[in-house]
């Protein structure tokens, strides 16, 4: 037996205590803890009493029972210990399990080292044992929020509990105050605290994304998970300071977007792709995938498909044009399927961002340029430049050739054109690039392989993507210098 043995009397005696009180109130949450820990053991007490006792202590538990129940509901809804339990949404079991193992936790008369131990002291009801088991399961409120954390051991009911202690060291102070507000003056030290929050969810990402995280719920679970759970209550303290302090500041831009109604995901979304553009990401040189947005943001990492269908098109974020695939063309026929969500790149819109006018982000500039060179300018042989004039007319009459003349019905995809520039250095290859793009009014846009390679798997792939829609975003001539380096044909590839 894993719980004190008490004197009887003296639980009698405590109760009387209370319930001699001239105000039926707690003075404190440590005080309600007690009061509630006085509770369960009259419960232990009347479950394990003689017959002839029994009548008596029943008695006393019932007007033990009565006293707390007034007492709750006279005691502040602003206190930390309520705010705490209103913000995991606890029921009323699922809050006797969090306020036992805060009462073990703080040496209240009762200790508590497996699920065995809950089922002991909640076993009043008919159903109560299962009911333990089923609010410490995987995806209960109790192990979501990360307010308990359970250690698996081969059998069920002798699990290790305990109570977070990140959620009961606020209350061994002698004075602590509820939740509050951050302390900002305006909009830019907002995002600079949002940092925090985004830290959170990198570190997270981190955690799921070493060896193998999903295989710790299959048998035991680890240190690892308890740092899950951890970084989950954290997640859900920094967002309940966050949405306060927008709720103080609904004139400023940032707090008046997320004020609007949309899921909790989403919200997620919009700052970690903020704090991406303001640098404030590790990798954040590159753009996050679908992905690598699931993985920081979803509530369930592990079932990530919900969270991914938030980049839809036609769902909140996009729909509103708050944030854009920026890895293929706008006017691109997108496959909303959910390999092409993960593997899409998104960032915020320019209208949001022009919206919001946060200090620190700048307009990116164009990667293209204007050409130097005019064809004009060029001495070439003739055959040279009737292979360009031939290039030209074909980019210019492109709809003639492929819709008037029915091409596109035989040539499906590779229709743009193509030209492979080949020689020494300084014969002019950039230059007749530079003249054609000038004859076409295009800017050009020059690129070779220590642009776009990249040391983080599939960054390369990536860059190369991106450096098309570049291309074609900014209505570019794309020339790509030393291709020899990055393109090779068919029987010395490597990788398609």
């Amino acid at each position: 037996m894993s719980y004190y043995k008490t004197d009887k009397n003296k639980i009698l005696n405590k109760m009387n205590d209370y319930l001699n009180r001239r105000q039926v109130k707690f003075k404190s949450d440590g005080d309600l803890i007690e009061a509630k820990t006085l509770v369960f053991n009259l419960q232990k007490e009347v479950s394990t009493a003689e017959y002839d006792e029994r009548k008596d202590l029943i008695t006393a538990e019932r007007k033990m029972k009565r006293w707390f129940s007034k007492a709750k509901d006279n005691y502040p809804k602003k206190t930390y210990l309520m705010e705490l339990f209103r913000d995991t949404k606890l029921n009323s079991f699922e809050q006797d399990i969090a306020l036992l193992l805060m009462g073990s936790t703080m040496g209240f008369g009762i200790t508590i080292h497996d699920i065995c131990d809950i089922q002991e002291f909640l076993n009043n009801k008919t159903g109560n044992s299962l009911k333990v088991v089923q609010s410490l399961a995987e995806d209960s409120r109790l192990i979501n929020s990360g307010l308990v954390v359970v250690d698996e051991s081969d059998l069920i009911s002798h699990n290790n509990v305990t109570i977070n202690i990140d959620f009961v060291n606020p209350m061994l102070k002698k004075k602590y105050k509820s939740m509050t507000v951050w302390k900002v003056k305006n909009q830019q030290e907002l995002v600079l605290k949002m940092k925090e929050l985004s830290l959170c969810f990198e570190e997270r990402a981190d955690v799921l994304d070493n060896n193998n995280y999903g295989q710790l719920f299959g048998t035991r679970r680890s240190d690892k998970e308890s740092k899950m759970n951890k970084l989950n209550s954290k997640i859900i303290r920094q967002e309940k300071l966050m949405n306060k302090t927008v709720d103080l500041h609904p004139k400023w831009r940032l707090c008046e977007l997320l004020q609007e109604k949309m899921q909790l995901e989403e919200k997620r979304v919009l700052i970690i792709l903020l704090m991406q553009k303001m640098k404030f990401l590790k990798n954040y040189f590159t753009k996050l995938t679908g992905e690598e947005i699931c993985q920081l943001v979803a509530k369930n990492p592990l079932h990530p498909l919900p969270t991914l269908r938030l980049l839809k098109a036609n769902r909140f974020l996009r729909r509103n044009n708050y944030i854009k695939i920026c890895n293929y063309p706008t006017n691109s026929k997108l496959r909303e399927d959910e390999d092409f969500l993960n593997k899409a790149s998104y960032e915020l819109s320019s209208e949001l961002l022009s919206r919001l006018k946060i200090k620190g982000i700048r307009e990116e500039k164009k990667k293209s340029r204007l050409p130097k060179m005019k064809m004009s300018q060029l001495i070439l042989y003739p055959e040279v430049k009737d292979a360009l004039l031939s290039a030209i007319a074909q980019s210019k009459n492109k709809d003639t050739i492929f819709d008037d003349w029915g091409f596109s019905e035989t040539i499906m995809y590779g229709n743009a054109v193509t030209l492979l520039f080949g020689g020494p250095p300084g014969v002019g290859k950039t230059a007749c690039a530079e003249a054609l793009a000038h004859k076409l009014n295009k800017r050009i846009l020059v690129t070779d392989y220590s642009k776009i390679q990249n040391c983080f798997v599939g960054g390369t792939e990536k860059n190369i993507v991106e450096t098309f829609v570049t291309a074609t975003t900014e209505n570019a001539v794309l020339f790509w210098d030393e291709a020899d380096a990055m393109f090779y044909d068919r029987d010395s590839a490597d990788k398609n």
